[in-house]
């Protein structure tokens, strides 16, 4: 089974301190809800990065965002595949790379990587948006 969370006000990459403990607190309880209805993944994102905050202090925000909804994942049990947006959504998070750096800094055995081809394929095929 498979439990997603797919709206985007949620943020752990949100330059502000309260949104991202907020964004945290959501996750958090997903992961729960997901244990007791049998689900073994819930679906992580990074939420919109704004374009004008510094890509290093995002990336921190969210790294360490992700070791705390990873503790919650870990003792639950749950799995989490983490989500990249598009270049369009996101300057920090928008490739495989990404994704793979962010697992290994993170180190939880429980965050894995998710390859959307609905967010791939718009980003290698249409010529027209740059």
């Amino acid at each position: 089974m498979f439990f997603g969370v797919f709206f985007y006000p949620v943020s752990i990459s949100h330059p502000d301190p309260e949104y991202r403990k907020k964004s945290v607190e959501i996750f958090c309880r997903h992961i729960e809800a997901a244990s007791l209805l049998e689900c073994d993944k819930v679906l992580v994102t990074t939420g919109i990065a704004y374009l004008d905050v510094d890509e290093t202090e995002a990336w921190k925000w969210c790294r360490e965002s992700l070791g705390e909804i990873c503790k919650t994942a870990e003792k639950e049990g749950i799995y989490l595949p983490m989500e990249a947006f598009t270049s369009y959504i996101t300057q920090m998070f928008n490739r495989a790379e990404h994704i793979s750096k962010m697992i290994k800094e993170v180190g939880s055995p429980y965050l894995k990587g998710l390859a959307d081809t609905d967010v791939i394929e718009p980003q290698e095929r249409i010529p027209f948006i740059t």
